[in-house]
């Protein structure tokens, strides 16, 4: 979802809420104006990957140049899924038990 404040609580309009990625893993928000920041952070996952906490700021400038940072000013092009990691565990047992 894209977000008009960094805590992600004024969405950017109904447009870009719940926008999905493509069978690439590309997420398109179309319509976004110039000269404008914009905040966006996963509100689902896939089955099977975390959601992840972290919101990204997009910046666009006057000439509708776009630049993407993390939550620690890194410039990124890509945001990266987790897989979820769950606890396994198992007896031990001998032949006799």
């Amino acid at each position: 979802s894209l977000y008009t404040d960094e805590d992600c609580t004024m969405s950017a309009g109904t447009a870009w809420e719940d926008v999905e990625s493509d069978e690439e893993g590309i997420v398109t928000f179309e319509g976004v104006q110039n000269n404008s920041t914009y905040y966006f952070k996963e509100t689902s996952a896939p089955s099977g990957y975390e959601i992840s906490d972290d919101v990204y700021m997009a910046v666009v400038d006057v000439n509708g140049n776009v630049t993407i940072t993390d939550s620690d000013g890194n410039s990124i092009d890509t945001v990266l899924n987790s897989l979820k990691r769950i606890d396994l565990s198992l007896i031990k047992v001998d032949e006799d038990s």
